[in-house]
């Protein structure tokens, strides 16, 4: 089963498209991480991660941010501006236990991961928005 693992075609996912897949399962109303493994069409789970993607679910889920505000903030978190995010989520009203919790979630999660596909594969790497964060000085 390993070697089969390993000899699926992989897709190399940028914590940004993660995030949006992650948000997509959330706005649907997914409740666990399968949800979002299905929705990657991965063959195995997310090994390490899984807390940490659990986590940016609950979060995403509690908070009701879109997929959209989930991939910009990941942005902003790997800008280096995860203080920015946790700042913008307190400003919405959010439990301050809350924020930290997710944002520290969202900063775990990895800056890239190869996602191995099963051979029937439909879902095709989500088209993001590829804008720069003007970091701070």
């Amino acid at each position: 089963a390993v070697a089969d693992v390993v000899l699926l075609p992989q897709w190399e996912l940028t914590r940004e498209e993660l995030a949006a897949v992650i948000g997509q399962q959330a706005a649907a109303g997914a409740t666990n991480e399968q949800a979002v493994a299905q929705a990657l069409a991965m063959p195995t789970d997310f090994g390490s991660q899984t807390g940490v993607v659990r986590g940016v679910l609950a979060g995403a889920r509690e908070m009701q941010l879109s997929p959209a505000e989930l991939e910009r903030l990941a942005r902003l978190t790997r800008d280096g501006l995860r203080q920015a995010v946790q700042d913008e989520l307190l400003s919405r009203g959010h439990r301050p236990a809350l924020v930290q919790e997710f944002t520290g979630d969202l900063a775990a999660l990895p800056e890239a991961m190869r996602v191995p596909q099963t051979t029937a594969a439909a879902w095709t790497k989500p088209a993001l928005e590829k804008k720069t964060t003007p970091k701070e000085d």
